[in-house]
């Protein structure tokens, strides 16, 4: 173990000092290209050994060393990093010899021994994308991996017609390996372009800010090598141009992209969420134009079938999530039946059990009512006492199947609802009434605050009593023994208002949004144990709702909770004569 700290700490100095010079060689990447591309602007077209050859072969073997440092840190186990690191070492010593051997024009006949080593470049590159990339393409449905092919033969068909020319030239000439060598090009510009396309719009690759430096460096890359393979076809290519920087530039965004994987923690393998490019759809509109332009103008045979194969892959994706909708609509469909079916059953169980249930708890609430008037003072204190409890819970499953029952009715809209001009204050008073003698027992102050106001409302009674009952029921349970529930009636403009505040424990503000959702209990209410199953509120809210009012809960924790019930007032004939 302290050899195994020993080295680690030994190792975390080294670390740091790679982590900096790579830093330094970093910058000293973007100094030389901010030269290497002025000096080329400058020069105008005319070849400088320093421009050309000093500057041009630092914007390679600075990258190229960055590549080996973080592969050596690596211990060469990041395969991604060595495969680059070949292929950009590689394109350095083709750079070389291009650099040494061209005439002073800038010219350097092909084929040479410049071309192997760039030609090598791409596979390793693609290589390394692939390896990249195939962690996170595990578990990929077919459908993806179509769309990816989609986007990959799109983007092969756009590059065929950019590079016709090239691909007819070299299939015209007379040097076999001349035209080996300049069709390679094209086609292993393709092959790039088709890869990253096919990436970047797969939608399980999430790729960090890194990774997208390295797509972005190859694409520049890979457009210099289109803009010099369509200059060499037509006989204007000289080393020194402007276009000879975007190789420089391209090659600095991969070594920022592995200088990365010197990190603690590699940025590539930490993803950000991104929405997949919408690359398929894309593809499959320019295969689509393509062939609608191939009827007008002469396009190369490869780019024709590329349009082709591009619409005809486009078209398999379509038939597919089609059939994979009406299978989703159908399973769907089955689920929704299925839900009816055991919500039905369980509002049937509910109201079965509530029946089953009320006739025997009816007969023992009964029983026991006889028995403590019936034999007051003949029973010791502690029967008494038993019985009293009985009743009392008997009274609490009562009430518990009451509400089931009407829970149970208002989700299936069977509660009829009895409108009748109704005294507002009178229906607060008698449902203050049935809550008296719990506040009595628990010790809480129930006040009404007088209102002379006639407030009447179409109202039914029994429910609207009920909902108040409950909404107070709560206020004097969740109130400690000594404190006070106030209830005042009031008017608010058109409507009635029913504040019922307590000083009880509250409400956490997170659980005020599901109050009146049914058997939803507040978080302190479940740690403090108080019993109840969160019926209550949600009956209330909405009987207040089918009345045309509303139900508004406020509250703060350990200060109290204020329920607000507001209802509409009666329209009478006198009050619209007033406002005729």
């Amino acid at each position: 173990m302290t050899a195994l700290r020993t080295a680690a700490v030994s190792r975390a100095p080294a670390t740091t000092a790679l982590r900096r010079v790579v830093a330094v060689l970093l910058v000293l990447t973007a100094g030389v290209n901010a030269l290497y591309l002025v000096g080329l602007i400058a020069s105008n077209g005319q070849n400088s050994p320093f421009v050309n050859v000093g500057l041009g072969l630092a914007t390679q073997w600075i990258p190229a060393t960055v590549f080996w440092l973080v592969a050596a840190h690596t211990r060469f186990r990041r395969l991604p990093v060595v495969l680059a690191a070949a292929g950009v070492t590689v394109s350095a010593l083709g750079d070389t010899y291009y650099s040494l051997a061209m005439d002073a024009d800038g010219y350097l006949a092909s084929p040479s021994p410049a071309d192997p080593a760039y030609l090598l470049f791409y596979p390793l590159l693609v290589a390394a994308l692939v390896v990249l990339v195939r962690p996170r393409l595990r578990g990929v449905g077919g459908l993806v991996l179509l769309e990816t092919a989609v986007a990959t033969v799109g983007a092969s068909a756009v590059l065929a017609v950019l590079l016709d020319p090239v691909i007819v030239q070299a299939l015209a000439g007379e040097d076999p390996l001349a035209d080996a060598v300049a069709i390679a090009y094209p086609l292993f510009d393709l092959m790039l372009l088709a890869v990253i396309a096919g990436i970047a719009s797969a939608p399980t690759i999430r790729a960090g800010s890194r990774w997208a430096a390295l797509v972005a460096g190859l694409l520049i890359t890979a457009f210099g090598d289109i803009g010099y393979a369509l200059l060499g076809t037509l006989g204007t290519y000289l080393a020194g141009t402007p276009l000879d920087a975007t190789w420089a530039i391209g090659l600095a965004l991969t070594a920022w992209w592995v200088a990365g994987m010197a990190e603690p923690h590699v940025d590539d393998d930490r993803p950000i969420r991104r929405a997949a490019l919408p690359i398929p759809a894309l593809a499959l509109l320019t295969g689509l134009a393509l062939l609608v332009i191939g009827t007008q103008v002469a396009l190369s045979p490869l780019a024709v079938v590329l349009a082709a194969l591009t619409v005809g892959l486009g078209a398999t994706p379509l038939v597919f999530r089609q059939a994979l909708t009406r299978r989703m609509l159908a399973a769907q469909d089955e689920a929704l039946r299925r839900l009816t079916a055991l919500d039905q059953a369980k509002s049937d169980i509910l109201v079965t059990l509530n029946h089953e249930f009320r006739t025997p708890l009816t007969s023992i609430t009964g029983h026991v009512e006889l028995l403590l008037d019936a034999v007051a003072g003949e029973l010791p204190e502690s029967a008494v006492r038993m019985l009293e409890t009985v009743e009392r819970n008997g009274a609490r499953l009562q009430t518990l199947i009451d509400e089931t029952l009407t829970s149970s009715r208002l989700d299936e809209g069977g509660a009829a609802f009895d409108l009748a001009p109704t005294a507002l204050p009178e229906l607060v008073m008698s449902s203050v009434r049935r809550v008296r003698g719990f506040a009595d027992d628990r010790g809480v102050d129930l006040h009404v605050a007088p209102t002379s106001e006639p407030l009447e409302i179409e109202a039914d009674p029994l429910h609207l009593e009920q909902a108040l009952v409950n909404i107070l029921d709560n206020a004097v349970k969740f109130s400690a023994p000594g404190g006070s529930v106030v209830v005042d009636v009031e008017r608010n403009g058109r409507d009635a208002v029913v504040r019922i505040r307590d000083e009880g424990i509250g409400v956490p503000a997170a659980d005020l949004p599901s109050l009146v959702t049914r058997f939803y209990r507040a978080s302190n209410v479940q740690n403090a144990a108080i019993p109840g199953v969160g019926l209550g509120l949600s009956i209330a809210d909405r009987v207040v709702a089918a009345h045309g009012g509303a139900l508004r809960v406020t509250s703060l924790v350990g200060v109290g909770t204020t329920v607000t019930v507001r209802l509409p007032l009666r329209r009478t004939r006198r009050a619209r004569g007033e406002r005729s």
